[in-house]
């Protein structure tokens, strides 16, 4: 048997499993419905026509069945890009203890997320910021590196209590 005729059976016979806080008929009835017209909506952006009889008909009773209560319900989904909390650019423009205090506040063991903004980057997406400005930059960039370095001994931390650019 052909694995796109495999998948194609698997993904029409997905069974919803429901989220533990849906307790109510109700809304597991609008979820499971909700999983309906993702389904179907998935099959029309493969295209109607392109699909084997029986997927037609499947999206036909559906379309009737859901009407358009999920109308939207691909229609709305969004992506984005979640970027560093300080750009290269706006590396090149800040002050020495500015730079240091934002890898202060985002240590090395935060790797993607920041520690209290959920929608802004962490430690990796300023580390690649921060590679980006030291190519433009290259001895301040190593002055800083030295400065974050050290920032964990005494003497490091006066070094950045000074270094302000």
């Amino acid at each position: 048997m052909k694995r796109s005729t495999i998948l194609r059976r698997q993904f029409l016979t997905i069974v919803p499993k429901f989220p533990d806080s849906f307790k109510e008929p109700e809304q597991r009835k609008v979820f499971a419905d909700f999983v309906r017209a993702t389904k179907k909506d998935l099959l029309e952006a493969v295209g109607v026509e392109r699909l084997k009889p029986e997927n037609r008909d499947l999206v036909r009773t559906e379309k009737r069945a859901l009407g358009d209560r999920f109308k939207r319900s691909m229609s709305h989904v969004t992506g984005g890009f979640i970027g560093s909390p300080m750009e290269a650019a706006a590396m090149a423009k800040a002050k020495d203890r500015d730079i240091l205090k934002i890898f202060r506040e985002i240590p090395d063991n935060t790797n993607w997320d920041h520690p209290t903004y959920w929608m802004r980057g962490g430690n990796i997406q300023l580390s690649r910021a921060f590679s980006e400005f030291a190519r433009t930059d290259p001895e301040r960039a190593i002055r800083l590196m030295e400065a974050i370095r050290t920032a964990s001994t005494r003497a490091g931390r006066r070094l950045c209590a000074r270094c302000n650019g």
